[in-house]
Formats: C-alpha cells, structure tokens, sequence
C-alpha cells in the first residue's frame, strides 16, 4: 500500500508541475502572440517611413535643383548688374576680323588715346547684336 501511496504522491507533485509548465507555455504563447503582433505593427511603421523618407529625398532632390538653378540665375543676375554694360552702335562689318572682345579693347585704346586705361585692361565680354534698321 505505501508503494501505491508513492506513486499516487509522486503522480499529483507530477501533475502539478504539468499544470504549471503548461501555465507557463500559455504565457509564453499569449506573449509571443503580443510580440508577434508588435512586430508586424513596427513592420509597417517602418515600411510607411521608408515611403516618406523616399518621397521627402525625392523632394530634397527636386528642391536642390531648383535651388541650383534660381542660384545661378542670382548670380547671373547679380553679375549683370555689377558689370558696367555698354553698347555700341554702327560698327562696321570689318570689325568681325578680330574677336569682338580684342576688336573692343584695341577700339577703345585706339580711339581714347589720353585716357588712363591700365596695360592690363581686358574686356572681359563682348558680342555682336544684328539689329534690323540699324
């Protein structure tokens, strides 16, 4: 009988450490099932980031090229109002021999022989316009 009384005893602690093991497993699985879900909720946080983050580098893109070009249109602007522009007219056809900017320069000191132009005066632009009527 102390034989059956053992193995009764030893049978309830046992059960009793099944019960507990599986109260721990479904803790485990309603956690996992908590973790799982989180995971899947930051999945697609992260994939709506990834599109905004692209979409804003899209935008960064388009907006440094904008910025690019209203830049260099300042600083041609900008250069336009720090030069000194001068135009003139009725030049004959046999000043296209040269450069426009060399025929320009050896005009000018040709033509102002007393002023005071530098040995080292440039000009730095100059072009043709064909103008009708003129």
């Amino acid at each position: 009988m102390q034989i059956l009384a053992t193995i009764e005893a030893s049978s309830a602690n046992f059960q009793a450490k099944i019960d507990s093991v599986s109260m721990d497993v479904n803790l485990l699985h309603a956690d996992l099932h908590k973790v799982a879900k989180s995971l899947l909720e930051t999945e697609q946080y992260d994939t709506k980031l990834q599109e905004e983050v692209q979409a804003l580098q899209t935008k960064v893109t388009t907006l440094t090229a904008q910025m690019y070009g209203l830049e260099m249109r300042a600083e041609d602007s900008g250069g336009h109002s720090q030069r000194c522009n001068l135009q003139f007219v009725g030049f004959s056809e046999g000043a296209k021999r040269t450069t426009p900017e060399l025929f320009l320069e050896q005009w000018l000191r040709k033509t102002l022989p007393g002023a005071p132009l530098s040995t080292v005066f440039i000009v730095e632009r100059a072009h043709r316009h064909h103008r009708e009527g003129l």
